[in-house]
């Protein structure tokens, strides 16, 4: 088993999230996951600290093909036998800024993720009527918006099947007003009814152009909202 998928199965059987073992390392969420699906590796420090967090040794830690990867620094000559992964997290202390000792204590960190999310948390529940009134107003506006911009399409449409049939009422008008009266009135509603055929050429196209903005703006806003759910569904994995 590889090193993340050890480090994604220890840190399940231990009930953490990602999040949580972050703290407790002092490190973001973003940096567990990357080690989880093997983008990123941590360095000595992190390595210790992390299998104390999680209760295992390194050797159970890591991996043949993690330890393997660690290449050997410049400046050791070809003839010194290279220290493993393993012996030089055991050499290395998890802080070396602080001395162990018989009565040492392991230094505390604050959780300051969690203060932040309390923090939040307060500031959403006394904020509810505020916010809340602002999300339904906004979701509103956007709707409105939106209902707004089909009708607009749909009057369109609506006016280009009513140049179009004007048209078509003209230019027969106009065919008759020849054959039974004068030519030349006759002329004049043939003459009309091609400028509504020309009118409603263009608004044709006009109502073709925004019924396809409105289905493409449509379906881009829809998968940007999916991707973002299953983003949060596969962080909060």
């Amino acid at each position: 088993m590889s090193f993340g998928k050890n480090v994604l199965k220890l840190r399940k059987k231990n009930g953490l999230s990602q999040e949580q073992l972050g703290d407790k390392l002092n490190v973001s969420r973003q940096t567990i996951s990357n080690w989880e699906v093997g983008e990123t590796s941590p360095n000595l420090k992190q390595l210790k600290m992390l299998s104390e967090e999680l209760n295992v040794s390194i050797d159970e830690l890591l991996d043949r093909d993690y330890t393997a990867s660690i290449v050997k620094p410049e400046s050791e000559s070809e003839e010194t036998p290279q220290k493993t992964l393993t012996q030089q997290a055991r050499s290395e202390p998890a802080n070396p800024s602080v001395k162990e000792g018989p009565g040492s204590k392991k230094p505390e960190t604050k959780n300051s993720s969690q203060k932040l999310n309390a923090w939040q948390i307060t500031l959403l529940v006394l904020g509810f009527p505020l916010w809340f009134s602002l999300l339904i107003a906004t979701i509103a506006i956007i709707l409105s918006a939106y209902i707004i911009l089909w009708a607009i399409v749909i009057s369109l449409w609506a006016i280009f099947i009513a140049m179009l049939c004007i048209s078509a009422y003209l230019l027969l008008t106009g065919n008759i007003t020849i054959i039974t009266h004068a030519a030349p009135a006759g002329l004049a509603i043939i003459g009309m009814s091609m400028f509504c055929a020309g009118l409603s050429i263009l608004i044709f196209f006009a109502s073709k152009i925004s019924t396809k903005a409105i289905i493409l703006t449509t379906k881009k806003s829809a998968q940007w909202m999916h991707n973002n759910l299953s983003k949060k569904d596969t962080i909060n994995e």
